[in-house]
C-alpha cells in the first residue's frame, strides 16, 4: 500500500499585496495599498517588507494590513511585523503562570513605512 500527501502551496499561505482606488467615500480616487496577511509564519516580516516597497513604488497615499481569516502563528513575528511601522515601543506583553512578565518589542529604531509624504 502506498500512501501519497497532498502537496501545500505555501505561497497560497504568503503575505500578498495589491493597490486599490476606492470610487466612493474620504479616500476616492486616492491609491491605497492592502496587504494581506494570512498567518504569522516564520520570515513574514521580510515579505511584507518587501510588499511595501512594492507599494511605495506605485505612490500609494496609505497602507492597510489586512487581518482577516489569519490563523495566528509566531508571536516574533507578528512582534517584527510591527516593527515595520514604528521606531521603537513595546509591542506585546506575556504573563506567565508564576505572574512573571515578559516583554516583547521593537528595539530596531527605524521603521520600513512611515506613511505618505
Amino acid at each position: 500500500m502506498t500512501i501519497t500527501r497532498d502537496k501545500i502551496r505555501l505561497e497560497d499561505r504568503a503575505a500578498t499585496s495589491k493597490v486599490v482606488e476606492p470610487t466612493e467615500g474620504q479616500y476616492a480616487n486616492r491609491k491605497v495599498g492592502v496587504i494581506q496577511i494570512p498567518g504569522f509564519y516564520m520570515n513574514l516580516s521580510q515579505d511584507v517588507a518587501k510588499e511595501i516597497t512594492k507599494l511605495e513604488q506605485d505612490n500609494v497615499e496609505g497602507i492597510i494590513i489586512d487581518l482577516r481569516g489569519n490563523g495566528g502563528g509566531a508571536l516574533t513575528e507578528a512582534t517584527l511585523l510591527t516593527g515595520l511601522f514604528i521606531d521603537m515601543c513595546s509591542v506585546v506583553q506575556i504573563r506567565d503562570a508564576n505572574g512573571r512578565v515578559n516583554e516583547n518589542r521593537d528595539n530596531d529604531g527605524k521603521s520600513a513605512y512611515t506613511g505618505y509624504h
